[in-house]
């Protein structure tokens, strides 16, 4: 998995964070050493690695059945909402000249229907009766595209612990009803130092709710008149717009004289064609700057795309050696890691073929591989999860070998065994000997794969 590394000059700046008006310390650019591209967490303690999709390209928006008849109203009163240190410098509001924002009168009327006012509860706010406030975008059926500050904010005690959102919202009635989040996907970078290039995450509801409100497309075209739908902190739960330019954009940020103040944070920055290419995130407390929202790069679309539509996160590659069998009567048994088993234990199934993979290693190098195929032998060496074996021929994987290659040789050594028919589990070999058998006609039924430092 390819590391990015950004070499950029820091730029020292008091920046307000829009969802709460929390005041940080911050960089445009700023340098995140050793991000691996892909690493996510989730509310729910998940760890894991996004694969790369090799063909995605922009997402298209949809519109939706604009279906009102879950219609409620929502009294939002009765708990202070978070201020913070926005009220140190009393009237600043990131307005550039006379306000330019317009109240959205019919929030049921596409693409309107797609903005959410976001309530998040968080354990030191709840404890002195206080919520944080912020904007998102509907991005699918279930998902909303929000800035990751409005989900996870140490200063807050870490993750929001629910989090409710109300699609269309017009200050009194959510049109659309609203909906609960049950799980939260943002960038691993983000809980280690919050820096803003990686201020975005994505909720995932529970109901499909989008389907009525339509959904925003994706994209990382960053050219064209853009728009900020948002729920701005100084307008009491109403919607409001605004249509402007860009006027810079960085590697991981967009530029804009469009006007925000805290709680429009999430928003997302979108073009004619109604697909996000930024989510507002940020202003300067001096307006020495634009204000600005984190950039959809190519990473971030991969990620944003994987958490919103990806039905089988759970199986995404880990940091370290990955590895799945492909079983006789059950297919490929999904992605393991790290000394995991894969294949089954005491059912007589055969392994009929193997990928194996490096995720997130610190070191450049392959990993290379070769099964010993019923009937065939030792096929070609393979490499970086490509397929070794066969599948359809009812052909047993007897045997297979592993190695490292380049500096990932130099730093690691790959251990691996077999659980084979009539023997059980062999013992561990290392860096291309054989596991398994040959010439013994008998089927390799699991296999486990380690990485160990020199």
């Amino acid at each position: 998995m390819k590391k990015l590394r950004t070499l950029t000059l820091m730029l020292a700046f008091t920046l307000f964070l829009l969802g709460g008006g929390i005041v940080v310390q911050a960089a445009d650019d700023a340098t995140i050493d050793e991000k691996v591209a892909g690493e996510t967490v989730t509310n729910d303690g998940e760890d894991f690695i996004v694969d790369e999709i090799s063909d995605l390209e922009d997402v298209n928006a949809t519109e939706g059945t604009l279906d009102t008849s879950d219609a409620e109203e929502v009294d939002l009163s009765g708990i202070e909402v978070m201020k913070d240190e926005q009220e140190i410098i009393p009237g600043i509001k990131s307005i550039f000249g006379s306000d330019g924002r317009k109240l959205v009168t019919n929030t049921t009327q596409y693409p309107y229907s797609t903005s959410v006012f976001i309530k998040a509860e968080f354990p030191n706010l709840t404890k002195i009766g206080r919520y944080s406030i912020g904007s998102g975008q509907m991005i699918g059926d279930d998902s909303v595209l929000t800035a990751a500050h409005c989900l996870y904010k140490k200063e807050y005690g870490g993750w929001a612990t629910k989090v409710t959102v109300y699609p269309g919202y017009n200050g009194s009635v959510a049109p659309f009803g609203k909906a609960n989040a049950k799980k939260i996907y943002i960038p691993k970078e983000w809980t280690k130092t919050e820096p803003p290039a990686e201020d975005y995450g994505v909720i995932k509801l529970n109901k499909n709710i989008g389907q009525k409100t339509g959904t925003m497309g994706l994209t990382t075209n960053t050219s064209g008149a853009i728009t900020i739908s948002g729920y701005h902190g100084d307008k009491k739960g109403k919607l409001f717009t605004q249509t402007g330019s860009i006027s810079k954009t960085t590697a991981n940020s967009v530029y804009y004289k469009l006007d925000t103040t805290r709680g429009s944070s999430g928003s997302g920055v979108y073009n004619s064609k109604k697909q996000i290419l930024a989510v507002n995130a940020y202003e300067y407390r001096d307006r020495s700057e634009d204000n600005y929202g984190t950039r959809i790069t190519k990473e971030k679309l991969n990620n944003i795309y994987s958490w919103a539509f990806d039905n089988n996160l759970a199986v995404s590659k880990q940091k370290g050696i990955n590895y799945e069998l492909h079983v006789q009567s059950k297919g490929w048994m999904g992605n393991v890691a790290n000394s995991t088993t894969s294949g089954t234990v005491g059912l007589g199934l055969r392994a009929e073929a193997m990928k194996i993979s490096l995720s997130g290693m610190p070191y450049s190098g392959d990993i290379q591989y070769r099964s010993h195929v019923q009937g065939n032998g030792w096929q070609g060496w393979l490499k970086n999860g490509e397929i070794s074996g066969t599948r359809g021929q009812s052909k047993r994987l007897e045997a297979f070998q592993v190695k490292l290659t380049g500096n990932m040789a130099k730093n690691y050594t790959v251990q691996y065994r077999a659980h084979v028919q009539n023997k059980g589990w062999q013992s561990w070999v290392k860096d291309g000997a054989t596991a398994g058998t040959t010439g013994e006609s008998l089927r390799i039924e699991a296999v486990q794969m380690r990485l160990v430092a020199k």
